[in-house]
């Protein structure tokens, strides 16, 4: 439904049958009318007829309202157009959802056309309490609207600032006192009002969360920590070595600068108004991801990987993942390789893209042709395929690299199904801060350090909210290769763990 300013509109559904049927109601309120007068047709046509009926000052609402309904079904039946008057505090209200009910016919649609949103808001909340059928209703927030009246407010100051609590009062005709206990849920407020004034703080970009309010007296001692990469599945990480290592680092990393640590749900995207943090860390963020545009939108600090490495201002802590993959397809080579694939998630996180961006290289320098598998982690159906795809075929390669943990052990099963033995037939490595499983004892490993990310993630990260200007402010951790006899065909080489 669209809206046309500067008056509101709202449609509703009388019944549950469609037709076309519409009827325009103009309620026009003035305190100097004593009398209803129903007028036929309005604006241009042929001569009007007019029918007026006098009421005493303190004529019955309840009598007032037939007599204004039984004009306008007369005048109905001479035109299809009018305009209804009554006096302050004689139904209009109530009489307007009478006509309605009396008028349109089943399934019918009335547009209410006002003055201005809260009288909109009043009419909806009286109508749908006082309506004897079904009655669904939807309201306009004209975003635009409000943004306009700010601009206009805006346009007047001397200096540029955010838009706060004032701005929002004034723009939807309340108390400031009304606007922050609607925007802070506290108070008797109005659900229509509450709607309205929260709509007005949206459309202008003033985010009344619990961090701002808390800031005004001081910290609140928490960090968020969001892992963005594993869809809907509250705390799936934990069965991933790096992301479990990362969690146990980052808590105790909090607690040592005397903040706490609340994990945040992988699916969270903008419903940060009731939580009250001071920062969060965004492990593992896809492009364009709204949370990191909630945090900018709230000057929330925040740190997250090398995906905003190119904005000097932000804050990054993570591996160079291009140049850890190239070490690994290095040792594949150096131990005789001819042929080195790899395995990814299918995800466009910063970490895979950037993984593959350095394999892709390494081929493109060493004159091999790329051979890359990519799959649904969370899937083993589907993980199990794309390994064994690896172990197959006439291209088969020699050497393989897994950028996932939990890929591993589907390598050494596939690897094992296909009858192949490693190092002789085949080298693998994969990537995890630990081993899980003991079947992967002898596979070499690719350390990327998560308790060194995490604590220097904290470290940025409390370092900002305390007011500080950490130095510097993309920080990037080594990683470490751990050689192991899946990929060991011709001694360790020199300097490797």
């Amino acid at each position: 439904m669209s809206v046309s300013s500067p008056a509101a509109n709202a449609q509703g559904d009388l019944r549950e049958e469609p037709t076309a049927a519409i009827v325009a109601v103009a309620l026009l309120a003035t305190a100097a009318t004593t009398s209803i007068m129903s007028t036929f047709p309005y604006l241009s046509g042929p001569a009007q007829s007019e029918l007026h009926l006098s009421v005493d000052t303190f004529y019955s609402i309840m009598a007032v309202m037939p007599a204004a309904a039984r004009a306008v079904r007369e005048g109905f039946s001479k035109g299809d157009r009018g305009k209804l008057i009554m006096a302050c505090g004689t139904g209009k209200t109530l009489t307007s959802l009478r006509i309605a009910e009396d008028r349109v016919p089943v399934g019918g649609r009335v547009l209410f056309l006002v003055p201005s949103i809260s009288l909109l808001a009043q009419t909806l909340r009286e109508w749908t309490g006082d309506a004897t059928a079904d009655y669904h209703a939807t309201m306009a927030d004209d975003a635009e609207l409000y943004r306009r009246r700010y601009a206009e407010m805006a346009a007047g100051r001397r200096s540029h600032r955010r838009p706060n609590v004032k701005d929002v009062a004034a723009i939807a005709e309340v108390a400031v006192g009304t606007a922050s206990d609607a925007l802070n849920g506290k108070g008797r407020v109005n659900p229509a009002t509450r709607y309205r004034i929260r709509s007005v703080a949206e459309a202008i970009g003033y985010f009344p969360n619990a961090t701002a309010r808390s800031l005004k007296r001081s910290r609140n001692g928490v960090i968020g920590l969001c892992i963005r990469p594993f869809g809907g599945a509250p705390l799936q990480y934990i069965s991933v070595s790096y992301y479990a290592r990362f969690l146990n680092a980052a808590a105790a990393a909090a607690l040592e600068r005397k903040y706490a640590l609340a994990i945040l749900p992988p699916d969270i995207s903008t419903e940060l108004d009731d939580i009250a943090l001071d920062g969060v860390i965004v492990a593992d963020p896809p492009p364009g991801d709204p949370l990191i545009e909630e945090l900018r939108n709230r000057s929330v600090p925040y740190v997250t990987d090398f995906g905003e490495v190119d904005d000097p201002t932000s804050l990054c802590v993570g591996n160079d993942q291009a140049q850890a993959v190239r070490s690994v397809c290095d040792h594949f080579k150096s131990q005789g390789a001819r042929s080195v694939a790899i395995l990814a998630a299918d995800g466009d996180e910063d970490y895979t893209i950037r993984s593959l961006r350095g394999y892709e290289q390494w081929c493109a320098e060493n004159k091999q042709s790329p051979r890359i598998e990519r799959t649904n982690i969370l899937d083993p159906v589907a993980t199990a395929a794309a390994a064994q795809r690896l172990m197959v075929g006439p291209d088969r390669p020699d050497a393989i690299y897994t950028t996932e943990a939990p890929v591993g052990n589907y390598l050494v099963t596939a690897a094992r199904a296909a009858r192949l033995n490693t190092p002789e037939d085949l080298l693998l490595a994969y990537c995890a801060e630990h081993t899980m499983d003991p079947t992967l004892d002898d596979i070499s490993m690719l350390s990327l350090h998560a308790e060194e990310i995490a604590q220097e993630a904290v470290d940025l990260l409390a370092s900002t909210i305390e007011g500080q200007d950490p130095k510097p402010r993309h920080r990037v951790i080594g990683t470490t290769l751990h050689i192991r006899s899946s990929s060991l065909r011709q001694g360790v080489p020199p300097g490797s763990a």
